[in-house]
């Protein structure tokens, strides 16, 4: 099934659709099994998802819980890394949920730490999150959430809010002091955002927020997107309105903004860098998508900055940028590699997806054929690229990993979806089927890697931990989702 670029939703529709039809029977997935978690060293082995460490269940029918996952670094300050998971449907408009480190076993999300909501009603909350910093000074560190259809009853402008830390209980995001509500109807602002750290240089962290169907062209047309690059220090009065710098896609459905990374610097120039997807994007007619490096410092005039670097799709429908990621330093550099879904891509089979390694950026566009490493989902329609993340080195060999959801995998039967972990350092052609781990959905249907997320040190071990999301499981109620973590010491 083809998706199409219509809108900001087009993958939630996809993917429920393919997974509508639970208790399809699994497949063996043919690979070893790991050993109460532990994967036979030097070869590829699969996982269950209900092999975890920490499965991190919803709480409402029908709440999604896992539509999106993070890791929030270590809020509390006490040497483990902290977790995000939103429940995007959850009453009364979505819930962002933070799990304090560490955590083991199954944990219901109406036991979190804190749950960030706004109680007016009507939003759609938490569909994108992100751990800031400390960007106040305050010493302690903060947290944004996105909630694309927030903002103006039944407008859809989207409003991102960013929460001051100590966070702790419940929280009403309606009474959040520093709010950053959208400019234009269906403009769909917190589809994404990051907080890169100093993109101009002025010692202050910065933020950039995506809005995929803000209007742009000579009529204002929707879905060209937008991202917008808002400068610290932050408080009650920052707003769009005082925006650095806004840049906008290169066409009507170009959904510029969709996803967004920090990846850190890139070029080695001492200031932070954002790479930006528009999965829509047209080259010679054809909907391949891309995603640009935006060098800081950068601005409205001159977007794309002296050596900047736009990443194309291959062919028509590729949809490349629906995601995003820094990877880390994969060929140990010492600079960021990046990391880019297509999900549409379909060298192995209608929509089997893929993603791409791109190290050393060449300073200019070129075809994501030119790539330095082709991660290829395994068969029609695994949707491998709909997400994906740099989580960090997961295995202790000195290199950053690479991490690729496929919520329409039929590894463990019909959209049970997967994630692939590949170990750095890699290049050329890399099989996912082949990937040295492969965490499969517990039953068909889950949609296991529609997010997927580094999650930072969790247990203390010094090695990186993932957290994925799966938004149709049903252990606790009907599609109330779930989350797991994969500690790197398990695996």
């Amino acid at each position: 099934m083809r998706a199409v670029a219509r809108g900001p939703l087009v993958l939630w529709a996809l993917v429920c659709c393919a997974g509508a039809e639970k208790g399809v029977e699994g497949t063996d997935s043919g690979l070893p099994p790991g050993d109460k978690g532990l994967c036979p060293e030097g070869e590829p082995c699969a996982l269950s998802a209900d092999e975890a460490a920490a499965i991190f269940l919803g709480e409402d029918e029908g709440g999604w819980a896992g539509m999106a996952v993070g890791g929030a670094g270590d809020l509390d300050g006490d040497g483990h890394s902290d977790l995000l998971i939103s429940a995007v449907s959850s009453p009364p408009g979505g819930v962002a949920y933070l799990v304090l480190g560490p955590a083991d076993g199954q944990v219901p999300l109406a036991n979190a730490d804190a749950t960030l909501r706004d109680w007016t009603g009507g939003l759609l909350t938490g569909l994108s999150l992100a751990g800031a910093g400390d960007l106040d000074g305050d010493g302690h560190s903060d947290l944004l959430v996105g909630a694309m259809e927030g903002g103006e009853a039944e407008q859809m402008s989207g409003i991102v809010y960013l929460v001051n830390g100590p966070i702790l209980g419940e929280i009403d995001l309606s009474t959040s002091a520093t709010r950053f509500p959208g400019l234009a109807a269906q403009s769909y602002l917190g589809s994404s955002l990051v907080a890169p750290g100093d993109v101009n240089g002025d010692g202050v962290p910065d933020l950039v927020l995506g809005a995929p169907g803000a209007p742009g062209g000579p009529s204002d047309n929707p879905l060209y997107g937008a991202a917008t690059l808002l400068l610290g220090p932050f408080d009650e009065r920052s707003s769009l309105a005082g925006a650095a710098a806004t840049i906008r896609g290169a066409n009507v459905g170009s959904q510029l903004g969709q996803s967004l990374a920090g990846p850190g610097d890139v070029d080695g120039d001492g200031l932070a860098d954002v790479l930006v997807g528009a999965f829509g994007d047209l080259s010679d007619g054809d909907i391949t998508g891309s995603a640009t490096l935006l060098l800081g410092p950068w601005a409205d005039e001159d977007p794309f900055g002296e050596g900047g670097t736009r990443l194309w799709g291959q062919a028509d429908g590729d949809f490349a940028g629906f995601s995003v990621a820094g990877a880390g330093d994969v060929d140990g550099d010492g600079l960021p590699d990046l990391l880019v879904g297509a999900h549409g891509e379909s060298t192995n089979g209608l929509d089997a997806g893929a993603a791409y390694l791109v190290l050393s950026p060449p300073g200019r566009s070129i075809s994501l054929a030119e790539a330095d490493c082709k991660l290829l989902g395994p068969g029609e329609p695994a949707l491998a690229g709909v997400s994906v993340a740099g989580p960090g080195d997961v295995n202790g060999d000195g290199h950053a990993d690479l991490l690729v959801g496929a919520p329409g995998d039929y590894l463990q039967g019909r959209s049970a979806g997967a994630a692939y972990l590949v170990y750095g350092p890699r290049s050329g052609i890399v099989e996912l089927s082949a990937a040295e781990l492969q965490i499969v959905g517990a039953q068909p249907g889950d949609t296991l890697g529609y997010s997927v997320a580094g999650a930072g040190d969790v247990d203390g071990d010094g090695l990186a931990d993932l957290l994925l999301g799966a938004y149709r499981v049903d252990a606790a109620e009907h599609d109330a989702g779930a989350a797991y973590l994969f500690l790197g010491g398990q695996l």
